[in-house]
This record gives structure tokens, sequence and C-alpha cells, in this order.
């Protein structure tokens, strides 16, 4: 029997997919390649990516996964040190096991935004979006980052592909397939559960719709169960960490600053946040265990209502050029409305307005705009159709001035490649100046590294900021808002070792602690100057031993 042969459309189709295979491959290793050297740049570790790494360090050693305060093991997403520790099992180093966790879900946000783009529209808009994720320096800066976003973000947009898919085809298996990928992401960040229920009530209601309720409340079935199966591993051990029913203990506090307009790194927030209360412990412990945003829209809609709208405004307008590139927004523009929206094409938008929703409180809920990278893909499936559009005038405008019917093939590709260039190079450049022209308080590091070299075990470090005690592989106790005495005594009370300041913070944040900065500590008995870096520079540190 003769062997079957494809035919024509069979070779076309497979070269078709061969090609895709290789410009993904490509633009994958672009994305790996280009967040390898942004990580590479960065001097020390900072803020959420100490406790990450100090996490992943606990998990290896067996412990619970506390964090860089050794007090607690919910504040942070819970899947994101459990994936570092299993690749640090392999690299024997939980940072960089922690970078290339990172580096590679960051990369790997591609293949859903190419995928949503071929469904949606077509495989050049889709190698064009997957081109924009590898390139765009919002999400160069969070892949070449330790912290749990970039694989929220990835497994969250995998969700809402699938979830897209399960209102129309294949709704079981794309049901399935969503459920896992946002019970993964509720592991990596808890407002995954706002996806749970939008994506529920459209997967019903387009079943209703469309005569298909039993297929729609099947899929709809499957799709719940195998988010929470995911899920409650998280809530089990959420609830049996804190003593009550939690899904989340880390908003809170973000919550009441929103409320009451207080923004990180002002003194009116330290005052507010930061002064110790009655019962000894710093106020953001007790804000901790105050309202909700739901509860807090309750209890007072409109100072709620009222704080989420302002720090939506901060976000989305305000901070637009920290997002995208002003010079993009055009293309989102005309991507959206270069043609005549068909039925088909509404719903689509449609889609992305529905899933978009959350953008209206998640301001409010963060202190800091990472809870954008899922929606990133998003922004580079709207901006690649306005980069098509714009290749699309370019070639007629050329084959316009210069009097050719049409441009031979080999014209079109250099118009094509030009166009690219114009969009993609100056992403890659902004990128790299992003990186090399970020300063880092590397003192802190030093001192860090000063601390460790003294052999001090189990030792506890009060700073402001977290890397001075991962450096020295201690514990870190926060430094509250309060007068020198005061500051002190609860060093104490806390059993901090050591007392971190800088000259810098001091002088925007704790005026109050001047005094002891300048005189070495000789103010408070009990209080000595060991360390003293960049007398006299901005990068002015001393580290105070406290005793009795």
């Amino acid at each position: 029997m003769a062997a079957h042969r494809p035919g024509p459309a069979g070779e076309a189709g497979g070269k078709r997919l061969n090609s895709e295979i290789y410009w993904l491959a490509a633009v994958i290793l672009l994305a790996v390649v280009l967040r390898v050297i942004v990580a590479l740049s960065r001097d020390m570790l900072q803020l959420d990516e100490v406790s990450y790494v100090r996490m992943a360090d606990n998990l290896l050693l067996g412990n619970a996964p506390w964090d860089i305060t050794g007090l607690s093991a919910t504040h942070y997403a819970i899947l994101y040190p459990f994936i570092v520790a299993a690749i640090a099992v392999i690299t024997r180093d939980t940072v960089s096991a922690g970078y290339a966790v990172s580096i590679l879900f960051s990369s790997l946000l591609i293949l859903p935004t190419f995928m949503f783009g071929k469904v949606m529209w077509n495989r050049r808009v889709a190698i064009a979006a997957a081109a924009l994720v590898a390139v765009m320096p919002v999400l160069i800066a969070a892949g070449s980052t330790i912290d749990s976003h970039n694989v929220f973000a990835f497994w969250l947009f995998c969700a809402l592909f699938f979830g897209y898919r399960m209102q129309f085809t294949k709704r079981c298996l794309c049901g399935m397939l969503a459920g896992t990928c946002l019970g993964l992401a509720f592991l990596s960040d808890p407002s995954a559960l706002f996806y749970l229920v939008i994506l529920l009530v459209m997967l019903v209601v387009v079943g209703i719709r469309q005569e298909v309720a039993s297929y729609a409340n099947k899929a709809a079935a499957q799709f719940v169960l195998l988010f929470f199966i995911f899920a409650i591993p998280g809530l089990i051990w959420m609830t049996y960490q804190t003593g009550n029913f939690t899904i989340s203990d880390r908003p809170v506090d973000q919550v009441y600053a929103t409320v009451h307009d207080l923004r990180p790194g002002t003194i009116e927030y330290e005052k507010e946040m930061m002064g110790v209360g009655s019962d000894g412990e710093i106020s953001a412990v007790a804000i901790r265990d105050g309202k909700g945003f739901f509860e807090s829209l309750i209890d007072d809609p409109g100072a709620t209502v009222w704080g989420a709208a302002r720090s939506a405004y901060n976000d989305y307008f305000r901070g637009a050029q920290a997002i995208i590139p002003v010079w993009l927004l055009p293309l989102i523009g005309l991507g959206m409305f270069k043609v005549v929206w068909t039925r088909r094409e509404a719903l689509k938008y449609a889609y992305f307005a529905i899933v978009m929703l959350p953008l209206l409180i998640l301001p409010a809920m963060w202190g800091d705009r990472r809870y954008l990278l899922p929606y990133m893909g998003v922004a580079m499936l709207l901006i690649a159709k306005g980069w098509m559009s714009l290749e699309e005038w370019s070639i007629g405008t050329t084959e316009e001035i210069s009097g050719a019917q049409e441009l031979s093939r080999g014209g079109r590709r250099r118009v094509q490649v030009a166009v690219a260039a114009l969009v993609i190079v100056p992403l890659v450049a902004l990128s790299m100046w992003n990186a090399y022209r970020t300063e880092y308080p590397v003192q802190y590091k030093q001192a860090g590294e000063w601390l460790e070299g003294r052999g001090d075990e189990d030792v506890r470090v009060m700073s402001r900021e977290p890397s001075t005690a991962f450096y020295a592989g201690g514990d870190l106790v926060e430094l509250p808002y309060a007068t020198p005495e005061e500051t002190i005594d609860y060093g104490r009370s806390h059993g901090a070792d050591y007392l971190v300041l800088s000259r810098s913070l001091v002088e925007t944040l704790r005026p109050q602690l001047t005094e002891l900065l300048d005189t070495g500590g000789r103010i408070i008995p009990g209080v000595e100057e060991v360390y003293h870096s960049g007398e006299g520079t901005d990068g002015e540190l001393v580290i105070f031993r406290i005793s009795g």
C-alpha cells in the first residue's frame, strides 16, 4: 500500500506551524536575554524580594515559610516561594532560583498573549503582540525582579484566554484548563477570586443566550471544581496560620491608606502607619486586623469610593507614562478604531472590558502597579493591532510615493522591518536605559554584609529597609515612627540587636531621630555606634548596637 502523502494544504499548514514555533522561540529567547541583562545590572535585593527569598530558604530547611520578619508566613503569596525552593534544589541558591522563576514566567507571558492574538485576530497581530511583551520596559523591569506577580500574570492571563474560549467552544475542556490556571493564579495572588466570579457569570449568561445551558452548566461545574482543587490548600494554610478564615491578610493596611489618602514614602504615611500604639506595636499591625475593602465600602461608602477613584486616577492617568510609553498610546487608538466594529469585534472588546472590571478597585488594594501586569497582554494586543495598521499605511504610502502599482515582496518586507524597528528598538533602548540609570541604596547591603562578617547568629536588625537584615542573615524588626527613646524601647521589646539609620531616611521620614544619629547614640544609655559609612554624603549610614 502506498504511503499517505500530505496534500498542498497540509504542507502549507505544517510550514505555517513550524514558522510560528520558530518565531515564538525567537521572541521568547529575546525576552529571556533582555530580562537576564537587566537582572545582572541589579546591585541588590530590596523590599518584597528579600521576603520571598527568605521564605524559600525556610522551605528548603523544612521550616514554615516565614518572611524576613520571622513572624509571618501569610503576608506573601505561597506558590512563588514553593517554586523558587523547588528550583533552588537544582541551582543550590535561592536568589538565582528566584530570578530564574521570574524571568521564566515573565517570558512565558508571551504564550497566552500570542494565543489570544491568533484566536481573536490573526497570526501577524499575535506575533507582534508577543514581540511587544518581550520588549516592553515595565514587563522587563518586573520580570527581572524576584516577585510573585510574574507567576500571577502568567497564570491569570492563561485563565483569561481559556475563559474566553470556554464561552464559545470546547466548553468543558477549556473550563477545566481555565479553572486550573485560575487556581494557580489564586495561589500567587488572592485577587484571582474576582475573575472566578466574572468568568463564571459570563459562562452561564452566554450559555443561556446560546441555548446550551446544559453544556455551560457542566463546564461551569468543572471550572469551579478545578479552581478549588488548587485554591483550597491555600485557604487552609491561611486559615491555619491566622486562626480564622482568611483569604489574604495583606491588602487591609493598603485599603486603610487609600481611604485616608496616605501615600507610601511620605511622612504622613509614616506617622499614621508606623507609629507605636498603646499596645507597644506599630499601628499597621492593628490596622491589618481591621476592615478590608468591601467592609470599608459598607461602613463608609463615600470615603472608600473616593479613595479608590483617587488611587485609580493616580495610577492610570498621572502614572500612565510609567506603564506604557506615551508614543505607543496612539497605536492603541489606531488599532481599535481604524475600521468599523462588527458585532464579533465588539464582543471581543466587551470581553476585555468585563474581565478588566477589577481594575476599578485594585488600585485601592495595592500600593504599587504590579497588579497591572496581567493586563499588559491586553494592552500589547491593542498596540499590535495599531502596529499592523501602521504597517499597512506605510506600505500603501510607499507605493503611492514611489509610483509603483504594488511593491515587490522584498519591498514590502523592507517596509515591515522598518516599521518593526521603529516600534521595537526604542522600547529595548528605554528598557536598558532604565536599568542602567537606576541607583540602589547599596549602603544597606554593605551594612548587612558587615554585620554578617561579625559572626553574630540569629541577629535581629531594626530598619526601614529590610535588605540589611537579609544580607546580615537575620530577621527584620520594622522601624517605628517614634522618638529616640521610644524607638530604642520598641527595639528592645522586640529583640532587636542593631538599629540601622541612614542620613537620607532620617532627613525625610524620621526627623526626630536626627540627634540620635548625630551623637552616635550617646543620648541613650545602652546604645553604641559600631559602624559608620559614607559620612558627609547622601549615602551616609550608621549601625547602632542595642544592649540592655
